[in-house]
């Protein structure tokens, strides 16, 4: 009784994720948690993926059903169910039942042959082959609900009516029946879900008390989801709920979000056409926020890294001061350049857009300009005196960053040393130009042409994005 309940329940939490060119495609996944009574019972999942069965490309589903926890002492289900489905027509051309129930076990493949109605399952546990004639577009146990949840206006079904289709399962094939009873709106853990309730048909005195006492809730929506499923047994009763989903081929939706303001869809919409536009699914985008963890002001400006970047050379307390202070002009150094990219980025300069990042510009020059005190008046003379001599030949020359400002701000022509000025023309390269800029004297015996380690090391290090 419990292998067939449990069967059957499998049977019911894969029923409706099946396939159908409106409600699903590949990479979708979704998991059911299964509970008897207050008692976590086990976990369903259905998967469906790409194969090739005889040339044709096909839906490969994978449905897996298992118990958890104490469950599983005294009752273990390991069951997986697979089925073959041909994206055109719907129908299964091949179908896995590989089962362990409380040790009743089967290990079955059956082969269908829809034109001549016939379907062949091989018994790998028995090691019997038979064949059997079926109707016209016959389902297996997962194709069926595939099926069903693309069903010809199941949207328009009307209350008392049936949908029912022939189905094989256990070397029979049998008339499966759905009866609908309505629509309800229902809480859940994804909020208040829109539903449409049908009931299965099955065989009374087996598990069921009544033919009537299984209860399927559906997504009222193109995805057709199952919802919960709710069966009364005759001893006690299994309820199972949706408990996690991916990769739906339409978005989900819950009264929440069918009632969320304009602004909101607005927002949701330019997010929609955002991923279109680079081939991405939003629902995935979306989903991902359920995971991701909230900004903090210490992550998002990186402060531990920030604040580990000093590394002092010496003992002596003002080269921290010394560090930090030049830290923070390489900093504001980055603004400025930040500013002037956006500026030359512009194909078609606006006045107020010019003038505003011009004044941005402005104040950061500000700051550096009345910050000069604290290499002034900041720090103790002797002590600069005794680290400066550690950190030759570094010099504040070799900062690259000031060295691109100069060549954002102005003409080439405006850096070039004045004892060069006069020999400067439109035909020297830039090669040639840069060996004369001003700077270079700093570190550069023009006579014999040699330059200093701190010159050539710079020149190394940066020259390549000059």
């Amino acid at each position: 009784m419990k292998k067939i309940m449990l069967l059957l329940l499998l049977i019911l939490t894969v029923s409706f994720d099946s396939r159908s060119d409106d409600a699903f495609d590949v990479g979708e996944w979704f998991k059911f948690r299964i509970h008897y009574g207050f008692v976590n019972a086990g976990y369903a999942t259905l998967e469906v993926k790409d194969a090739v069965i005889n040339n044709r490309k096909v839906f490969h589903v994978v449905g897996k059903g298992y118990t958890t926890g104490v469950s599983r002492f005294f009752f273990k289900v390991v069951d997986i169910y697979e089925s073959y489905i041909d994206k055109e027509t719907g129908n299964p051309y091949q179908f896995v039942r590989n089962i362990n129930e409380g040790g009743y076990t089967k290990n079955q493949e059956g082969f269908f042959n829809q034109p001549l109605h016939r379907v062949t399952v091989k018994d790998y546990k028995n090691k019997t082959e038979k064949t059997f004639v079926v109707p016209k577009n016959t389902q297996d146990i997962l194709s069926a609900f595939y099926y069903l949840r693309n069903y010809p206006t199941i949207d328009k079904i009307r209350p008392g009516e049936f949908v029912e289709i022939d189905m094989f399962f256990d070397d029979e094939t049998t008339k499966f029946k759905l009866k609908f009873m309505g629509r309800e709106d229902i809480k859940t853990k994804f909020g208040v879900v829109s539903s449409m309730i049908f009931r299965p048909l099955v065989q009374s005195g087996r598990v069921f008390k009544e033919q009537e006492s299984l209860t399927v809730w559906v997504s009222d929506d193109e995805n057709r989801l199952p919802i919960r499923i709710k069966a009364d047994l005759a001893v006690g009763s299994l309820k199972a709920d949706l408990d996690a989903f991916k990769g739906l081929k339409a978005p989900f939706k819950n009264k929440e979000i069918m009632n969320i303001n304009e602004n909101t869809l607005s927002i949701l919409k330019e997010i929609e056409q955002k991923y279109d536009s680079i081939n991405l699914k939003t629902d995935t985008q979306l989903e991902g926020l359920l995971w991701s963890k909230p900004t903090t002001y210490w992550d998002y400006i990186q402060t531990d890294a920030l604040l580990n970047l000093q590394v002092q050379k010496t003992t002596l307390p003002d080269e921290m001061v010394f560090i930090l202070y030049h830290q923070v002009n390489e900093l504001i150094f980055k603004m400025i350049l930040w500013e002037m990219n956006q500026i030359s980025s512009m194909v078609t300069i606006q006045v107020d857009f010019f003038t505003d990042r011009l004044s941005r510009i402005s104040r950061y020059f500000d700051m550096l300009s009345t910050s000069f005190t604290i290499m002034e008046n900041g720090m103790d003379v002797d002590q600069y005196m005794k680290f400066r001599n550690t950190l030759t030949p570094a010099s504040g020359f070799q900062s690259a960053q000031y060295r691109l400002i100069e060549f954002c701000a102005t003409d080439l022509v405006n850096l070039i040393d004045n004892r060069f000025i006069a020999s400067y023309n439109d035909t020297i390269s830039n090669e040639e130009a840069f060996e004369v800029l001003y700077w270079q004297a700093a570190g550069k015996d023009y006579q014999t042409g040699k330059k200093t380690y701190t010159l050539e090391a710079f020149e190394k290090n940066t020259k390549r994005y000059f």
